[in-house]
């Protein structure tokens, strides 16, 4: 089994005038293709920096960080965006949805800004996309005129739409009750099986614990890891 992603000694310091703030501290760990990890930890200890930077959303202030057994820090910001786009899906805690988009329109936007997909197959693919959340009927609703829980489906339909080898999810079911919960869970672990990576950042024990692995933060240092981490 390879390595999608591997870590090593990625740290991330935030300079505010004289004084630095060290949100993550010296971060190591492997996550093989298929598998699902949790970063769990108290608010405030580097779970949502960890998640951007794997996300190639921030740089590390040291240590390197390889995606399938690429070194990012080698890629250039076009290689990046390339990467991100093609490969990672997105499911943000505040959703991150266009509000002067339809649903349908939200969750296609990955799909054109890939050349391997057809202009002609955008529909068909977010329609199914967003039936694979129970949201068929929602396609020409604004963002605006849902819910939070149904905002939440839209963004984790747009984060599936392009089949991603990564999943990162940053507390996907924060805004949801807990029979969608149940369901949205589902369907991401339905989608490991089917040989994507999850690593997703949540408050839930009983979610951690469907995850074949785990990194407890506590002020950006690795307070515990199940099983332990090897790199």
């Amino acid at each position: 089994m390879s390595h999608l992603i591997t870590a090593e000694s990625i740290s991330k310091v935030f300079q505010s005038g004289a004084i630095e703030t060290k949100a993550l501290d010296n971060i190591s760990f492997n996550l093989n293709n298929g598998e699902s990890l949790a970063i769990t930890g108290a608010s405030g200890s580097g779970k949502s920096t960890l998640l951007s930077i794997i996300g190639l959303l921030d740089s590390p202030t040291s240590g390197a960080l390889y995606l399938q057994g690429q070194l990012v820090s080698g890629l250039s910001n076009y290689q990046k965006r390339i990467l991100r786009n093609r490969e990672i899906g997105w499911i943000f805690q505040n959703f991150n949805l266009i509000g002067h988009l339809d649903v349908l329109e939200n969750i296609t936007l990955p799909l054109r800004y890939d050349p391997r997909v057809s202009w002609r197959d955008y529909e068909n693919i977010g329609k199914q996309a967003l039936t694979s959340v129970g949201l068929a009927d929602k396609a020409t609703a604004l963002p605006q005129q849902l819910s939070g829980g149904q905002q939440q489906r839209v963004a984790i339909a747009r984060a599936l739409v392009n089949k991603p080898s990564l999943i990162l999810a940053d507390e996907p079911t924060g805004n949801l009750d807990s029979k969608t919960s149940t369901n949205i869970i589902d369907l991401l672990f339905t989608v490991v099986a089917q040989g994507a990576t999850l690593l997703l950042v949540t408050h839930e024990p009983d979610l951690a614990l469907r995850c074949d692995s785990e990194i407890i933060l506590n002020d950006g240092l690795v307070s515990d890891a199940k099983p332990p981490i090897t790199v």
